[in-house]
């Protein structure tokens, strides 16, 4: 797949630049009163590309590591911190522009303006691309729209929507998961609630939850063999890993009545009790009586042990094929014209009268995740942005 793919139903450079309309920039580093004007120098010259980057402490902290920027310096590129706070204009020579920057409401207008006065820097990616992955409701069309399976969910946006009703409507039945709507590295967007019965419900509506509270995503709870897949995309190249997630087992013992049933016969419970994952041998649990079951189960994408605290011992996951992953990461990375980002993958086994099979669900796509959790990514990292700038001036000098 070339890097010359965009979408062509926008043609105003004001909401999208063409990859095929961006080349690198082979310039020395100059003030920023003449750095816009040389860009006419000559393309052949192997001189280091600047590469700026504007990430939030926690994530340049876990990203730029010594190891990255000795691989990105092999690759030819010298790596400048930018000050979002600051005009872009005013911080010199940017050919290749990195950027993660969720907090700030004005970042994505600058950078807009910033490409329209500087087309032939290599922006990855462009603000329009990533706010779809910015909001859970929205994250997950581009796959659909893709022909990848996602699980049913449906807004919940204030306490008092008609939580059954909407249910019903969808097939959905519990368990469920609550997610923020949020996404992105957003405060609390990585924690999400298993809710496993009526009670869990109205903890949700009540507000008992946090960070969860409305309005949040409900998402249907699919079994999955305790084993969560993440999978990094860096251009052309996917790699995955697995993490535990909450076992089967745990909800068929306690998710044993629809919403539907205990909304029948009536709530007739009276505590509520939620286990927290705090990480590896911690956790909080409040409850009433040490044989209820829990109502709701806190969880977090983070967190690498299980839900009961402890970490997996002796775990053997198979993985999915490769080639499987490949050909879902090129339809995502088609449809969300992104090249920095990772999905959530579960695999379900689907009983047929003819034997079993697998099917893959992806429930959660992230851009630009937390690339150190992949092992060796300083090199891949190198190796992808390398190609893309080079491809980028391949695309110029054809037009040209």
């Amino acid at each position: 797949m070339g890097t010359n793919r965009r979408d062509e139903g926008r043609s105003t450079q004001c909401k999208r630049k063409k990859k095929s309309d961006r080349t690198r920039i082979t310039m020395e580093d100059e003030s920023p009163s003449t750095s816009t004007s040389s860009h006419e120098g000559d393309p052949t010259r192997s001189e280091p590309k600047w590469l700026g980057f504007a990430l939030h402490p926690k994530k340049r902290k876990s990203f730029v590591t010594p190891k990255l920027v000795e691989e990105l310096e092999r690759a030819g590129f010298k790596m400048k911190q930018l000050d979002p706070s600051k005009p872009l204009e005013e911080q010199g020579r940017v050919d290749v522009l990195l950027h993660k920057m969720t907090s700030r409401d004005d970042w994505s207008k600058r950078l807009e303006n910033y490409a329209k006065e500087h087309p032939r820097t290599c922006i990855v990616d462009h603000p329009d691309d990533i706010a779809v992955l910015a909001n859970r409701m929205t994250m997950l069309r581009p796959a659909r729209k893709a022909r990848l399976n996602t699980p049913a969910q449906f807004l919940l946006e204030s306490p008092e929507c008609a939580v059954q009703e909407a249910l019903e409507t969808r097939g959905m039945k519990l368990p469920l998961v609550a997610k923020p709507l949020r996404a992105g590295g957003s405060s609390g967007s990585h924690t999400l609630g298993i809710i496993y019965d009526q009670q869990g419900m109205k903890d949700l509506l009540d507000g008992k939850l946090e960070p969860l509270r409305p309005p949040v995503v409900l998402q249907q709870f699919l079994e999955h063999e305790g084993v969560l897949f993440k999978v990094y995309v860096l251009g052309d190249t996917v790699q995955a890993v697995h993490r535990p997630s909450v076992h089967d087992a745990r909800l068929k013992n306690k998710a044993k009545e629809t919403c539907t049933k205990e909304s029948e016969k009536g709530n007739s419970f009276i505590n509520r009790k939620v286990e927290h994952d705090l990480g590896p041998g911690e956790k909080e649990v409040a409850k009433s009586s040490e044989h209820e079951e829990p109502h709701v189960q806190m969880w977090t994408y983070m967190s690498r042990t299980c839900p009961n605290g402890k970490k997996p011992v002796g775990l053997h996951v198979q993985m999915p094929p490769q080639e499987k992953l490949i050909k879902i990461a090129r339809k995502l990375r088609d449809v969300l014209n992104l090249e920095l980002f990772n999905f959530d993958l579960i695999r379900c086994r689907e009983h047929l009268e003819e034997g079993e099979r697998d099917v893959y669900y992806i429930i959660d796509i992230n851009y630009f995740p937390g690339y150190s959790k992949m092992p060796g990514y300083e090199k891949a990292f190198a190796s992808f942005l390398k190609s893309y700038v080079e491809g980028e001036k391949e695309n110029s000098e054809k037009r040209e």
